[in-house]
């Protein structure tokens, strides 16, 4: 109809100036290597249906424990926006109660979530531009599709087929048990 997003929801960050990294964003990282997530609170802001629910935060919380105990215990470094924060310190304070090192990245440039994502030793997000982007960057990881593009044979469409080969890339679907989808996390 011609209207600009952001008079749709003024609450969505669409203004922001975006800052350049030449800097590695070594700092705001725990020693390598870890367990990157890009974690969701449940539902995405911009779309209401059922079809494009993610995870609730306690499911995100036990998988990433499960995930970060098969990997050796790694760290684990949370990343999302700014509407994601409630569900990030959810799984912050559920995966500190079991004793596990968490950082927080939240609303960062997105130079600097991507050289986070690239420096990772496995990256666990939900189907979104940063696995596409990690894809491209070569990191191993678990992409979580949504049941519906899952049952549709939606899994392998944004890979490379040398990482799909290789097990640099692995797709799940939120729908998956933890069981299955773990034996997927290499």
């Amino acid at each position: 109809n011609g209207r600009r997003i952001e008079d749709l929801d003024s609450d969505l960050p669409f203004a922001r100036e975006v800052e350049l990294v030449t800097e590695p964003a070594s700092e705001l990282i725990p020693a390598q290597p870890y367990l990157c997530a890009h974690v969701s609170g449940g539902t995405l802001p911009l779309s209401v249906s059922p079809m494009h629910a993610t995870w609730k935060p306690v499911r995100w919380a036990e998988f990433l424990d499960a995930a970060s105990r098969k990997l050796g215990d790694l760290p684990i470094v949370l990343l999302g926006a700014f509407y994601d924060q409630e569900a990030i310190n959810f799984v912050d304070v559920h995966l500190k109660g079991r004793r596990r090192r968490v950082t927080q990245l939240v609303d960062r440039a997105p130079a600097k979530v991507l050289w986070v994502i690239q420096h990772s030793r496995y990256f666990v997000c939900y189907q979104s531009g940063l696995g596409i982007l990690a894809d491209d960057l070569d990191v191993r990881q678990l992409f979580l599709h949504w049941d519906y593009l899952w049952k549709q044979g939606m899994q392998r469409s944004w890979a490379k087929p040398r990482n799909v080969e290789s097990r640099v890339y692995s797709a799940g679907s939120f729908a998956e048990t933890d069981a299955a989808l773990l034996e997927r996390v290499t």
